[in-house]
């Protein structure tokens, strides 16, 4: 499942969308906790959209999250670190004082497969809301 939508956005929004740690809590969501190099990062995420009371018991699902810089963009390439889970594609593209963004998610397969998935149209009012105001 795709949604796209375009953002009016001011030139600051430019560093936060190429810096992965900041462009990814713009979803709520999904955090960078590390560096795996070569552009690639470890992600948890977790259902709730708010880390104020993060429960230890909680279960966070894992992700790897490649960047593609593609010159006129940027995207975040973020699969669950289990074989067969889900997907998400995070493109931004930025024209002007205009922001595209693009979410792509593909829930995994599979009877055991019991990971959270956000639809992409929750992401984007997230992203929506917090990058609209930078």
């Amino acid at each position: 499942m795709s949604v796209s939508d375009k953002i009016v956005t001011y030139e600051g929004v430019n560093r936060i969308i190429r810096n992965p740690y900041l462009a990814l809590v713009a979803t709520k969501h999904f955090h960078v906790i590390g560096e795996n190099g070569n552009n690639e990062y470890t992600v948890v995420m977790y259902e709730r959209e708010s880390t104020a009371k993060i429960r230890l018991d909680e279960d966070f699902v894992i992700y790897i999250m490649k960047v593609k810089d593609e010159g006129v963009g940027i995207t975040y390439i973020l699969e669950e670190a289990k074989k067969g889970g889900n997907q998400y594609k995070i493109s931004f593209m930025k024209s002007g004082n205009n922001l595209t963004v693009l979410i792509t998610g593909k829930k995994g397969g599979g009877l055991l497969n019991k990971s959270p998935f956000i639809e992409p149209e929750h992401l984007i009012t997230h992203i929506k809301e917090i990058l609209g105001n930078v």
